[in-house]
């Protein structure tokens, strides 16, 4: 058994020294009897077969094995936290390039535009909308006058009662300095290429058409009343004293 000593008679017999056969026969014993111990060594553990086989227990980490696992682990954190690093400033600057309006403000083509919903006569209308930061409108592109008359169509479908002064809206464009000579709040004159002047629909007259017999001092601000057909030309002149509403403009903010 594993970690026992066993004790065994062996017999050793010894040369005759002269003795006489009969006397050794005649006593009947042995002349020489030695003991012997035999020892069986302990038999090896699981751990230690396997140790030396070189299957050690999967679960023990050899060190040169853990400190390249360590390693890899290390460089997948740094790679993982340069990486959400790059994205939160790349996500910072791309929404500090987007440009944004006020409340309450419309964004068109990187301009912002505010349709008020009281009524002021130009002047006050101006002043109103410089308060904001901003001025009446001033339109310069065929795609500028088409966003705002779907705008201004979009007001007159969902206005009641349907009134003049409540669906016209004052733009920037004024010719009280010199009669005929159109100029933008910005001292801009009026291009040809973008007059959208209508057609009266009562006489076929074309505006503008400087009507003086409400105001003395004739039509001098213009405004645009939207229709419900597709034409863009919907601006009108009128006195300066009328209550319309208003079209502001501004440029929009970064970040």
């Amino acid at each position: 058994m594993s970690g026992e000593v066993l004790y065994s008679d062996v017999k050793f017999p010894q040369k005759n020294k002269g003795r006489k056969a009969d006397d050794q026969t005649s006593t009947g014993k042995e002349s020489d009897v030695t003991y012997a111990a035999v020892k069986f060594a302990e038999a090896p553990s699981d751990q230690q077969q396997e140790t030396a086989t070189g299957t050690a227990d999967p679960s023990v980490c050899r060190v040169s094995s853990c400190r390249q696992v360590a390693l890899v682990v290390t460089l997948l954190c740094l790679l993982l936290l340069a990486a959400m690093i790059f994205l939160t400033f790349y996500l910072v600057g791309v929404l500090q390039g987007v440009p944004h309006c006020p409340q309450e403000w419309e964004l068109s083509s990187n301009k912002c535009y505010y349709f008020s919903n009281d009524t002021m006569d130009w002047n006050s209308s101006h002043k109103n909308c410089t308060s904001m930061g901003g001025h009446l409108v001033i339109i310069e592109t065929v795609e500028e006058q088409r966003f705002l008359s779907e705008k201004a169509k979009q007001i007159l479908n969902n206005t009641i009662p349907n009134t003049k002064e409540e669906l016209s809206h004052w733009i920037g464009l004024t010719d009280v300095v010199k009669e005929g000579e159109w100029l933008w709040v910005d001292n801009t004159t009026l291009s040809s290429s973008t007059e959208y002047w209508a057609t009266r629909q009562h006489d076929g007259g074309k505006e503008p058409d400087n009507y003086d017999k409400l105001d003395k001092s004739g039509e001098d601000c213009a405004h645009l009343l939207p229709v419900k057909n597709k034409t863009l030309n919907i601006w009108y002149d009128a006195s300066c004293s009328s209550h319309y509403k208003r079209i502001c403009e501004t440029m929009p903010h970064l970040g």
